[in-house]
């Protein structure tokens, strides 16, 4: 029995945890969706392949530069680049242009996706775009292009590429669009590290206005009977299948609510044992909703075969009694 109950406890709670989780996740889906921060993604990734770093005198200004512009990157804004020619140049070419949504007053106008084929021969457009001369093929064309960059890295790099394919065209492409989909598999780190700085910052928020306590909480599914059942039926009724996780707002909300009017609980005047409590929240929290469904499902499997376990010892223990009875 004891067992059963320390094992509902961390259903609940694990159930506490998920949805809280979901909730940061949808807040997080709504607000990346509003400033568009996929596609200010996107922008900053092309920043960082078609411009330069600063290099600033002294240490403690490149790292300043440095510090910041991990800030400013979040929303496609630069502080440590240079050299944005080229850059312009592409992102104006109408193959990028137009894939946008137009601009707005809280997001850049760049497109939240493009593929390697459109970057290699858009890139190749733009580097061609003053020496489009008939007499001139597409090779020299290139060629000019990279030579009448200004000196840095990026030159450097185009260069080295276009020595690489021998001056063959396709070839070119083939290593542009290689660099593109290398930088795009760093520049899916960096959204993961954004998504999950701003999925911390929105726990924060929804731990300190709903008081979520994982202290307290602990103390009342261990307590209350009545309380540890309700909420491991509701936790046993979401562990199905990952679609749960694809659940709406407003079902979202009808679940938290419920669960805060079973845990509901008087407030407590220890501050120090509710600032833990909070601090475990946040935390568990940040560690996102997958982790914690596939948990809740162990945990809930756990259980079912505990509680089969000790039906079956019970028909058995009730079985034997039987037989004796008959026998005398």
């Amino acid at each position: 029995m004891i067992n059963n109950v320390i094992l509902d406890v961390f259903i609940g709670l694990i159930f506490t945890y998920l949805l809280y989780s979901l909730f940061a996740s949808v807040a997080m889906e709504i607000i990346a969706s509003t400033l568009g921060l996929r596609a200010e993604n996107l922008h900053y990734a092309l920043k960082r392949m078609l411009m330069d770093e600063k290099n600033k005198e002294g240490v403690l200004l490149n790292y300043f530069n440095r510090t910041l512009n991990s800030i400013t990157q979040i929303f496609g804004r630069s502080t440590n680049l240079e050299n944005k020619a080229l850059f312009n140049a592409f992102i104006e070419q109408p193959s990028i242009k137009y894939l946008g949504n137009g601009g707005s007053l809280i997001t850049n106008r760049s497109p939240s996706y493009i593929n390697s084929e459109t970057f290699s021969s858009t890139l190749i457009t733009a580097l061609r775009k003053d020496f489009q001369i008939e007499e001139l093929d597409v090779s020299s064309q290139i060629s000019l292009g990279i030579n009448h960059l200004k000196v840095n890295d990026t030159k450097l790099y185009l260069d080295s590429l276009f020595k690489d394919s021998d001056g063959d065209v396709q070839k070119f492409k083939l290593h542009l669009e290689k660099w593109f989909n290398d930088t795009m598999e760093r520049a899916a780190g960096w959204y993961k590290k954004t998504s999950q700085l701003m999925i911390f910052i929105i726990g924060i928020i929804l731990v300190l206005t709903f008081k979520v306590d994982t202290i307290a909480i602990s103390q009342k599914l261990a307590t209350d009977e009545n309380v540890r059942k309700a909420v491991v039926k509701m936790a046993e009724n979401t562990a199905v299948s990952r679609d749960s996780l694809n659940v709406s707002i407003d079902s979202l909300i009808q679940k938290t609510s419920a669960l805060n009017y079973v845990l509901a609980a008087p407030t407590k005047d220890n501050y120090f044992n509710s600032l833990i409590g909070y601090t475990l929240t946040i935390l568990a929290i940040s560690l996102g909703a997958p982790f914690w469904f596939d948990l809740l499902n162990k945990f809930i499997r756990l259980r079912s075969g505990i509680t089969t376990s000790s039906e079956n010892k019970e028909v058995g223990i009730l079985q034997s009694k039987t037989k004796i009875n008959r026998v005398g």
